[in-house]
């Protein structure tokens, strides 16, 4: 399952894409695309999304040890800020991958090095899922623990806590959330920088996409 691992880009006016390669990565981007808006609170467009879509190969050259090589895709979305990497394995750790990709694409871009949103971001992207299962929370005092839509509280099993009291107030680790689009129910997991989009549908996923974009990224 393809895991999309997440980034704030800033693209300047007038950047054009180009590929070339370093040490360790090369990049090819495939083409432009302007993708249909399907969520209707979508913020940063009226019309169509622009996003680059590119490719990319990696191979690491270690001092010692063996070399780790993958390949993958990703997508630059000029208009929310967002840069999304997309690869079916967790080695090499894609901070080395966006490491590259940064020294590599051109100077007019500027990709930040961590991808930490605010906590209400996060609560407001779980308040936007149609439905949520497991979500785990880490309280003031004590070890993470998890917050269910199971009952109708939400209690956790050996606290009192309610979901209630946590939606806002408490860091999210992970969260297991449902979308629904157009009849089909797309499962989703949240974890720091990351979404596991379990869908085929292209345009599922982008649907996903745009509500991450709009809960984490738009201006409040």
């Amino acid at each position: 399952m393809a895991i999309e691992s997440v980034r704030k880009v800033a693209v300047s006016e007038g950047w054009e894409p180009s590929s070339d390669e370093s040490g360790e990565i090369t990049i090819h981007f495939d083409s432009r695309v302007d993708f249909e808006v399907h969520y209707a609170e979508y913020p940063f467009s009226d019309d169509d999304i622009t996003v680059y879509i590119g490719s990319y190969r990696f191979v690491s050259n270690p001092s010692f040890g063996h070399s780790e090589e993958t390949s993958g895709e990703f997508q630059i979305r000029p208009e929310s800020g967002l840069l999304v990497l997309r690869t079916d394995q967790d080695r090499p750790k894609p901070r080395r991958i966006f490491d590259s990709l940064s020294e590599v694409i051109d100077g007019d871009t500027e990709i930040d090095s961590q991808f930490v949103p605010e906590r209400r971001r996060v609560w407001d992207f779980i308040g936007r899922a149609d439905n949520c299962g497991q979500i785990d929370v880490i309280p003031p005092f004590g070890s993470e623990q998890s917050v269910s839509f199971e009952d109708e509280v939400g209690a956790l099993k050996d606290d009192p806590i309610t979901f209630e009291e946590a939606f806002n107030e408490y860091p999210v680790k992970f969260a297991e959330l449902q979308f629904d689009f157009e009849g089909e129910s797309v499962s989703v997991t949240y974890q720091d920088d990351k979404l596991v989009i379990k869908t085929d549908d292209e345009r599922a996923r982008e649907y996903v996409m745009q509500i991450f974009e709009t809960a984490m990224l738009a201006e409040r």
